[in-house]
């Protein structure tokens, strides 16, 4: 939040999760496994991210950028996508795509409770960002069409 430094994943490096600072500087490595750093919260302390698990599917985690390891997100849905810190900081922002509709939904640090907050009916939501104050939701819709089509060689 203050400029000071970078977190960022790198493939030369594994996608290990690295930080940096942003005058330059040693690269301190804060991962020893792949992760994939999704957001940082307001306070530099935690990163939600993404990191293969036992089975070998991605599975959300909160990472303690001071050290130590990372720790599953309870109540956090297996399927969700996209994950960031809400606008209040107590609260988790991410997205689920069912039956080709895009959902977005909140969950709540305190209590555990997911709430949605909103359905595009046909349309999968590739991104989304809360405005500064916390009022407003940027997102970006894709609808998926295609047409089937038989082609038919002439003869020549």
């Amino acid at each position: 939040s203050d400029g000071s430094w970078v977190v960022y994943s790198s493939s030369t490096e594994g996608r290990k999760l690295l930080r940096i600072p942003a005058t330059g500087g040693a690269t301190v490595e804060l991962t020893q496994r792949m992760f994939w750093c999704y957001d940082i919260s307001a306070d530099d302390r935690d990163a939600l991210c993404i990191a293969p698990g036992p089975s070998g599917e991605w599975e959300s985690a909160m990472l303690h950028l001071e050290g130590g390891e990372a720790r599953p997100i309870p109540g956090l849905p297996a399927t969700a996508g996209m994950t960031r810190f809400g606008p209040d900081g107590r609260s988790i922002t991410y997205l689920i795509s069912q039956e080709g509709s895009g959902e977005l939904w909140s969950l709540s640090a305190k209590s555990g409770e997911p709430r949605r907050l909103v359905r595009f009916e046909g349309k999968e939501i590739s991104d989304f960002a809360w405005s500064p104050d916390g009022t407003r939701i940027a997102v970006v819709k894709v609808s998926r069409s295609g047409d089937v089509v038989l082609l038919k060689r002439s003869p020549a």
